[in-house]
């Protein structure tokens, strides 16, 4: 049969964006044309717009065999002194290419023969110039599709991982014997004994007649379906990592895992003895036996875990999830590229997560979380809507500013640098039997938010109680009418010391002045004298702190007669003290007192 001609003419003229099929011949061979729809007058550029499309076609046809494929580019050049113009084409030799291939490296290589091409056209030419690029032909092949074949010796570092069983069969059916190397109870099972494997295919009853020798990926389908059992089969890429390269979904009982190498020449199959073995290098340095997904080599650990599937019960859930996905092949990214891609997956499937609690939450509460700017916010409007509690507003300012100065927490953790146990007869602590005995203890307790819910909150009618007498002890936790009491506290002097880490009823606020101030202090270099308490330095540093206890009044003649006398002689002393002078301790300064100092003093009867 003879290839009909397609001339520049009818290929310019054809209809269509992208590559269009233009012509066949036979079923061995095609040719597609992508157009300059863009006008590029530039080559290299023309060759960047179009290098995703043709990765993509080359691809697609190598999923089921090997392909040979070329490329031709139509463009037209004038002579500006004669106006003359010619069509001229530059070509490529065919490249065999299979689907382990670098496409884009195999592309970048015939782009630069085709400007190399140009380049002598132009030297050899009278003045040519480039008027336009018309459009670029793939032209592709089909050759002899993936097949097993004769024996092919293994890559090194495959056959270091001692993971598969490779026969030196002489013959092109290497995918029967490897089916059947899996019933081999021979010590040398890699020896070919053609008569033992004659032997071993009729005692297990597989039928080979279904499927054609040399065996192409495409019939074992029909292999699996006749023989009810199930066959994985695994290649390497270019760049020596493991991918699936035909994966059954469903596991049968009577299983295999074969490994197939193709030097472009000829291929071979392999069966794999130690699935665990033969990925784990790729996926992890450890060296114990691995769970592993066949599909996507995702591992799973034994040991038992509360944040993440694990074990064979894991890998069955995993595969529930990874069976409704396209089969992919694992890619090696560059050093740094990992991070980049972590930071782009969480984000990605962070949106989904809370896409899905959007749809989930506006479908059950008629609620947007994304109205809200917190959880506790959002899970608050859905209690008010769920019990259909209608609050009742403050209408007294008074009475505001009452709940307001009644907020206590913000301290949720013990900052005491350092602490040791004391217990007798316990291997490796030094017991000391002068001190009194003595525990660490750790205290998880994050739910402290969640703690407050549970207790009940008023709503309504909010009133002022003139009869003060009353009894706390004796009001029930689940009373109907609650009370809200501000209260004088008188907290023992002999209890600073000891709760000074973690002190009773803190103030829900920052000491005035005290984050300018620690500014202050690491500008003119202090931090580490302020930070060592035993020093004098230190100490008179921490003492400054004391003026915001003291009345407006009294803090000029405190700072100057007190703090100024006992004040260490040092050069970045005497600029922290101007700059407090300056901008918040006398009556002209900045910031005078009267200004900062407004805190309440009635509850800080405390340590600083």
């Amino acid at each position: 049969m003879n290839r009909n001609i397609i001339t520049k003419k009818q290929r310019m003229n054809t209809i269509g964006s992208g590559l269009i099929d233009i012509e066949r011949f036979r079923k061995g061979s095609k040719t597609f044309i992508i157009k300059n729809c863009e006008n590029y007058i530039d080559y290299k550029l023309f060759f960047n717009y179009i290098l995703h499309e043709l990765i993509l076609k080359l691809r697609q046809s190598c999923i089921k065999t090997s392909i040979k494929f070329n490329l031709h580019v139509d463009a037209t050049y004038t002579r500006p002194i004669t106006h003359d113009k010619q069509d001229v084409a530059f070509k490529t030799s065919n490249v065999l290419a299979c689907n382990s291939s670098d496409f884009a490296s195999l592309l970048n290589i015939k782009f630069d023969k085709i400007l190399a091409e140009e380049s002598e056209f132009i030297a050899k030419g009278s003045g040519w110039t480039l008027v336009s690029i018309d459009g670029l032909q793939l032209r592709i092949n089909l050759v002899n599709p993936l097949k097993g074949g004769a024996y092919l010796d293994l890559p090194k570092f495959i056959r270091e991982k001692k993971a598969i069983i490779n026969v030196k069969n002489k013959d092109k059916y290497c995918f029967k014997y490897s089916i059947l190397t899996k019933y081999d109870k021979r010590s040398n099972k890699s020896r070919f004994n053609q008569k033992y494997f004659d032997f071993l295919e009729k005692k297990n009853g597989l039928d080979f007649k279904c499927i054609d020798f040399p065996t192409p990926i495409n019939q074992i389908k029909k292999f699996e379906r006749l023989n009810n059992v199930s066959v994985n089969v695994y290649s390497l890429n270019n760049n020596g990592t493991i991918f699936p390269l035909f994966i059954n979904n469903k596991e049968e009982k009577n299983h295999f895992d074969l490994f197939f190498v193709n030097n472009h020449k000829t291929s071979h199959y392999c069966y794999i003895k130690d699935f665990s073995r033969f990925i784990r290098s790729q996926k992890t340095k450890n060296c114990s036996k691995l769970i592993i997904c066949k599909r996507c080599f995702t591992t799973f650990g034994n040991k038992p875990c509360k944040s993440k599937l694990w074990g064979e019960t894991g890998l069955t859930e995993h595969k529930k999830m990874c069976s409704k996905n396209k089969l992919g092949r694992p890619i090696m990214f560059e050093e740094g590229k990992e991070n980049d891609l972590y930071l782009k997956t969480d984000v990605t499937i962070l949106t989904d997560v809370f896409e899905n609690f959007r749809d989930l939450c506006l479908s059950t509460l008629s609620l947007d979380p994304a109205h809200y700017m917190t959880v506790p916010g959002f899970a608050f409007d859905c209690m008010l809507k769920y019990t259909k509690v209608k609050l009742e507003k403050l209408t007294d300012y008074n009475m505001l500013l009452y709940f307001e100065s009644s907020i206590r927490g913000g301290i949720c953790q013990s900052v005491k640098r350092y602490t040791k146990a004391n217990i007798p007869n316990i291997k490796g602590l030094n017991y000391n039997p002068n001190k009194s005995f003595s525990w660490i203890t750790y205290l998880d307790c994050v739910n402290l938010y969640g703690k407050s819910m549970l207790n009940e909150l008023p709503f309504k009618d909010f009133g002022w109680v003139d009869d003060l007498n009353i009894d706390v002890t004796k009001i029930p936790d689940d009373s109907k009418v609650g009370y809200i009491l501000e209260v004088d506290i008188d907290y023992p002097e002999y209890l600073h010391e000891k709760h000074n880490d973690f002190p009773f009823l803190p103030l829900n606020e920052c000491p005035p002045n005290s984050k300018s101030w620690w500014r202050s202090i690491q500008k003119f270099g202090l931090v580490s004298d302020y930070n060592d308490s035993s020093s004098i330095i230190g100490t008179w540093l921490h003492s400054t702190f004391g003026l915001i206890f003291l009345e407006p009044e009294e803090v000029s003649d405190c700072f100057v007669e007190d703090l100024m006398a006992d004040c260490p002689i040092d050069d970045k002393l005497t600029q922290y003290c101007d700059y407090l002078t300056e901008h918040y301790i006398s009556e002209d300064s900045t910031f005078p007192p009267k200004l900062w100092n407004t805190s309440d003093k009635k509850l800080t009867n405390q340590k600083l």
